[in-house]
Order: structure tokens, then C-alpha cells, then sequence
């Protein structure tokens, strides 16, 4: 079973065995040799403090490297080395999302997610970015937000321009192309590719605005809008243009900006041979072609 610290007496109901399938490998012994892979290079786990990881901690990180996937999905292809994670990505079947924020209608698949989420309520922000007042919740967030700064964008789709920071956007981006949003609203036509946005839309019917801002009494549906909301009282915009004299307090405002100079247009309709430069450009597009 999944070995989880409880909040307030949760109890989970979903019993994860009936989705294992487990093949049969060979014993991962308890010890693990650092010198072997203190000389990966490709590995991007920070290993130059790994005397303060715990031992089971990297038993499980080594086992990513030895291919040795024995614990499969019965309801889809996902693969893992570690019965846990299976268990965690079960409930994205199920649905379920045990750990509830006490504080608004916010659920977690994983207590880790609600520990993060609880931030958006305090206002915790430990990690700091170095090179500009960016203040972040976790370590993991801080180093995704550091790649704005590098401008190193490794995943490119293979339709069109479009490159990414991170996989999950490029995977975002694909469903331009191919149209395929599974899931719906069950209040209006709303489609999405991602049960993630549609949890967000859903408290478009709610009415629910877990995100308060510290300053005054705005409130989002989601961190995003309290982020860019937050700029408001800093009137800080350091991100600016080389062609024009427009500022932004985001790197992503930026970035879209700079659509209009070089002429990038990502988002492709896939009913016809329009382009967009943003996606709800191309979502008020495609909703012409419904109408027709």
C-alpha cells in the first residue's frame, strides 16, 4: 500500500493492487556504488551532496539509470522502477486526490503537490532567483524558472517553430496540431487536453478563487493570474524589448511580445492553413469553423 504520512485521519479507499502488473527482475541489492555514478554525464540529479541523501533516496534514482522498469500499468503503457510512483499515477485513473487543502477546495493526488499548494496560502517563497526578484515555493520550481534566463528551450515541435523550456509545454503545444482534447465540461462545450486545465476551468462555474493576493482582496482561479497580478504592487518590469520601447515584469509577456517582430506564429489551426502567434488567438479562430 501507498506509505503516506495521513492528514487528519484521511483514509484511502482505492485498493492500487488490482492495476499492477509486476515482471520479474533481478534484486536491486542495498548498496550503491557513487563512484559509477559520479561519473555520468548525463545524469541531471545533483550528486555533490549526495553523503546528506538518504540511501533509499538514491537506491531509487540508480534504478532510472539501470533500465530495469518491473512495475507496469494495467490501464496504460506507463512503466516504473519504483512500486510508489506506481501507485501515485494509479489515482490519475481513478481520479482520486486524497490530500485536501484545509484552507479551499484544492485536492492533491500526492502530499508533496498540497505541500506546495499550501504556499500560494502563506506566501512562503524560500528559494530566490539570482537574477531577478523571482521567489519561488520549492528548489524544483526555482530551477525550471532559471531557464528563462538561459533562453534554452531543448524540445521542438516537429509540425512548426514552436521549442519549449519543458516537455510538458511541448506536449501542451502538440494537441495545436492535432486537435485531440479528451477531456470535457460537463457545465458548457469547454474541450481540453489536459485534466489539469480542466480542473482550472471548472472554477469559471464554481466561482472558486483559491488564489488570494497578499496585498489586497484580488483573487484567481489560478497561481498564473495572482503571479501576474502580484506585478501590479512592484511595478517592477525588467524585461525589455531590443526593438521597441515596450517593458514587461514577465519573461513570458516578453516572449509573447516579440512574436509580433519576428513574426512567429506557433499555434496552427488544423481545419485550415491559419497561423496564430498566441492560442486564444487560435481558439477564437477555431470556434468559426464550429459555427460554419
Amino acid at each position: 500500500f501507498i506509505k503516506e504520512e495521513p492528514i487528519d485521519n484521511l483514509v484511502v479507499s482505492i485498493d492500487p493492487e488490482q492495476y499492477l502488473v509486476i515482471k520479474p527482475e533481478e534484486d536491486y541489492i542495498d548498496t550503491v556504488d557513487d563512484s559509477i555514478h559520479s561519473e555520468d554525464k548525463h545524469c541531471s540529479r545533483l550528486v555533490a551532496e549526495r553523503s546528506e541523501v538518504k540511501k533509499i533516496h538514491m537506491i531509487q534514482h540508480m534504478k532510472k539509470h539501470d533500465g530495469a522498469t518491473i512495475f507496469e500499468c494495467s490501464e496504460c503503457n506507463y512503466k516504473t522502477a519504483i512500486r510508489g510512483n506506481l501507485f501515485r499515477h494509479i489515482r490519475t485513473h481513478t481520479g482520486e486526490r486524497p490530500f485536501e487543502c484545509p484552507l479551499c477546495s484544492y485536492k492533491a493526488v500526492q502530499k508533496s503537490s498540497l505541500v506546495h499548494h499550501m504556499s500560494s496560502h502563506t506566501g512562503y517563497k524560500p528559494f530566490e532567483c539570482t537574477e531577478c526578484n523571482y521567489k519561488a515555493s520549492t528548489e524544483y520550481k526555482l530551477s525550471r524558472h532559471f531557464q528563462t534566463h538561459s533562453g534554452h528551450k531543448p524540445f521542438e515541435c516537429s509540425e512548426c517553430s514552436y521549442k519549449a523550456t519543458h516537455k510538458t509545454s511541448l506536449v501542451n503545444h502538440m494537441t495545436s496540431h492535432t486537435g485531440y482534447k479528451p477531456f470535457e465540461c460537463i457545465e458548457c462545450n469547454y474541450k481540453t487536453s489536459a485534466k489539469s486545465r480542466l480542473a482550472i476551468h471548472m472554477r469559471t462555474h464554481t466561482g472558486d478563487k483559491p488564489f488570494e493576493c497578499s496585498e489586497c482582496n484580488f483573487k484567481a482561479t489560478q497561481k498564473s493570474h495572482l503571479d501576474r497580478h502580484s506585478h501590479i504592487h512592484t511595478d517592477c518590469k525588467q524585461f525589455m524589448c531590443p526593438e521597441c520601447n515596450y517593458k514587461a515584469a514577465l519573461k513570458s509577456s516578453l516572449d509573447l511580445h516579440m512574436r509580433m517582430h519576428t513574426g512567429n506564429k506557433p499555434y496552427q489551426c488544423p481545419d485550415c492553413n491559419y497561423r496564430a502567434a498566441h492560442r486564444s488567438t487560435l481558439t477564437y479562430h477555431m470556434s468559426k469553423h464550429k459555427r460554419i
